[in-house]
């Protein structure tokens, strides 16, 4: 191929806009959407959250068991902390979604107490 040609395909195709995707439910928006991408995201903490905690609490009943716990302190300190960041996050969605689950009820109480 000449340069030409290379160069002329390249401008085409840095110049070429992106078009919504028609949904099945009628409305347009981009192929992956903030909602997806946030419930991929929360499903990841999560994974990681629980994994991590179940290896670290695996390995602080190891240390406890062996009464490694007292001789390396600095390493179980360090791996009581992570199991708290593992949790943690698990946690702050867990909560989020309650609230989520709160909000919906109440507003389900409100509409049968309208109908009343």
């Amino acid at each position: 191929m000449s340069e030409e040609n290379i160069s002329d395909h390249l401008s085409v195709a840095m110049t070429t806009e992106t078009d919504d995707v028609q949904t099945t439910a009628g409305g347009t928006g981009p192929a992956s959407s903030s909602s997806e991408l946030l419930l991929y995201f929360r499903c990841a903490v999560v994974f990681t959250g629980v994994f991590g905690a179940a290896a670290n609490a695996l390995i602080a009943y190891a240390m406890i068991a062996s009464k490694q716990h007292k001789k390396q302190l600095l390493i179980f300190n360090q791996n009581i902390f992570d199991l708290c960041s593992c949790l943690l996050p698990c946690h702050n969605l867990h909560t989020e979604a309650l609230q989520h689950l709160y909000d919906w009820h109440a507003w389900l109480l409100a509409v049968y107490d309208a109908a009343q």
